[in-house]
């Protein structure tokens, strides 16, 4: 045999398999560079993600201090609140016992006119 029909002939049983192997080695390389850009456009995404996730963390803790420091407002109006209530309650019960006292003049005053109208009433003029 010669050279050339040689050649021929391993070509012609390896061909085929070297043109598959040929194009799994572009399809591994254009996969690589696909992956590639894929790992990147993933690193970026998270990269991202971690940002918004940060700026809205930030966001809660400032709307949470917000909403603490309105709370300590309103306990301090409802403290000074609850102190004027006491403070009414102690007027009310001051005023409640001095109408008690009052009455009790008004029925003693009573009592008297009732005795002075009964003596004024009995006199023959």
């Amino acid at each position: 045999m010669d050279v050339e029909s040689t050649v021929v002939t391993v070509l012609t049983q390896w061909g085929p398999a070297l043109l598959v192997v040929l194009g799994v080695m572009f399809g591994v390389m254009y996969n690589n560079a696909r992956i590639t850009h894929l790992d990147q456009r993933i690193s970026d995404l998270m990269r991202l993600w971690e940002r918004q996730h940060d700026s809205l963390k930030e966001l809660f803790r400032a709307e949470i201090g917000r909403v603490e420091n309105r709370l300590g407002r309103v306990e301090t109006q409802l403290d000074r609140l609850q102190q004027r209530m006491d403070a009414l309650e102690v007027r009310m019960d001051g005023l409640e016992a001095r109408m008690e006292r009052l009455e009790g003049r008004m029925d003693g005053l009573e009592a008297r006119m009732d005795r002075l109208e009964k003596t004024v009433v009995g006199q023959p003029s």
